[in-house]
Formats: C-alpha cells, sequence, structure tokens
C-alpha cells in the first residue's frame, strides 16, 4: 500500500496506523526525530534506520539512538547510491518505507527516491508526505487500469540495486551541459580554467557540490 499525505498529522496518524510492532522501517528525512520517535513508540522487536543530510540532525538523532537500541541512524543523502547500498547491508527486508523530503518541495525528487528505494528494498506499505505528489495524482486521470498492491510499482520489476544510478550522481541533465561548456571552454582557452579555479577558491561550498567528477578530472588533466 502506497500512502500521500501534507499534513504532518495526518502523515504521523497514517504511520501509526500501518505500522505493526515487529516491522522494520527504513525513514528517508528523518531530520532530527520526532517522527521517528512516533515510529519508535509503536515498534517493539521491530527497527527503525533514519537518514537525514542536515547537520542538524546529528545530535538528536545521536540521542534517540542512545535511548533505543532499535534505533539507527545515517548521516547522508538519500538520492546517492552508496547510502541506499549501506541501508541493504543494514536490514534482511524493509517493511514500511517512510519518505519526508520537506513536504512541499519537489515532487520529482521525492518520486525519484521513492521509485529507486522502493523497488530495492520491496516494503509492504510506503507513506510519503509531499504536496505535489498529492496534486498530481488528484489531478490526473487515466482510462488504463494499472495497480499495484504493495509499497513499490509492480511495474518496475525484479531490478535490485541498479549498478549506476545517474539520478543520483547527476540529478538533472542541465548539469551535463555545464559540465561540457567548462571543459571545452578550457580547451580554447587555457586561461579560462586558471580564472575558472580561482573564483571556485571563494565559492567552493556552493559550487563544487554539484561536481561530476569524470569532467572535474579531465579539466585539471587538461590545465597540467
Amino acid at each position: 500500500m502506497i500512502k500521500l499525505s501534507y499534513d504532518m498529522q495526518v502523515y504521523r496518524r497514517d504511520l501509526k496506523e500501518v505500522l505493526k510492532r515487529t516491522d522494520n522501517v527504513v525513514e528517508l528525512g528523518c531530520h532530527v526525530g520526532k517522527t521517528s520517535e512516533v515510529i519508535l513508540y509503536k515498534l517493539t522487536t521491530g527497527s527503525l534506520i533514519g537518514i537525514d543530510n542536515s547537520p542538524e540532525a546529528v545530535k538528536p538523532l545521536e540521542k534517540l539512538s542512545f535511548h533505543n537500541e532499535n534505533f539507527s541512524y545515517l548521516i547522508g543523502d538519500v538520492r546517492r547510491h552508496e547510502v541506499l547500498q549501506e541501508v541493504t547491508e543494514m536490514i534482511d527486508h524493509c517493511d514500511v518505507l517512510s519518505i519526508d523530503l520537506g513536504g512541499g518541495y519537489h515532487p520529482d525528487t521525492v518520486f525519484k527516491v521513492y521509485y529507486i528505494w522502493a523497488s530495492t528494498l520491496k516494503p509492504r506499505d510506503v507513506l510519503i508526505r509531499n504536496q505535489g505528489l498529492i496534486d498530481f495524482v488528484n489531478s490526473a486521470i487515466t482510462t488504463e487500469d494499472m495497480v499495484s498492491e504493495n509499497g513499490w510499482l509492480e511495474s518496475c520489476g525484479d531490478q535490485g540495486i541498479p549498478p549506476q544510478i545517474k539520478e543520483f550522481s547527476l540529478w538533472t541533465d542541465k548539469l551535463d551541459w555545464f559540465f561540457w561548456i567548462i571543459y571545452l571552454l578550457s580547451i580554447y582557452n587555457p586561461l579560462f580554467i586558471f580564472y575558472f579555479f580561482m573564483f571556485l577558491i571563494f565559492f567552493k561550498k556552493l559550487f563544487l557540490s554539484i561536481f561530476n567528477d569524470f569532467l572535474f578530472l579531465l579539466i585539471i588533466l587538461h590545465f597540467f
């Protein structure tokens, strides 16, 4: 079953309704652990893995882990292949997948994350908090009868973890053009790459996070 919500109270109420005391739960976007506490209250012999990319989440999740032996957490980006790989090594199966990546933001990103994680973990139930996805589902009309009974889309097949997930390393194809433009400019004008590196020194926190490692290496090799 897949349940969508936007209101936080509805989201947590839905969790309480689907959770079983023995469930193994994976929570994407656990933030500082408020929803995690709701999940843990329902679990007895089950377990919870929380994942978030926010530095503010570290201390609250450490505290939550200290008081709950069945809770573990990862600080990482759920779009990255290695994070998904690590979770699959921590559990033998997932009963419930809970996704809250901001609620009102980026339904395209949320769906990509859902699709990859659900098709890999094959959960019984999935709960997603996102306004855009609710708007899309309620606004869409189809004449085709295609319904999945579990928390993952049966149309995705039994793929397991894809060997290379482009969405995790490069979220939009627009960035591909960005890297190629930089590379081509460095070929025609070697001085360009020098000024570009100087620019990065001052703005590295903003730009280094979006760099494609392969093309970045090509640029460096060309410069030297």
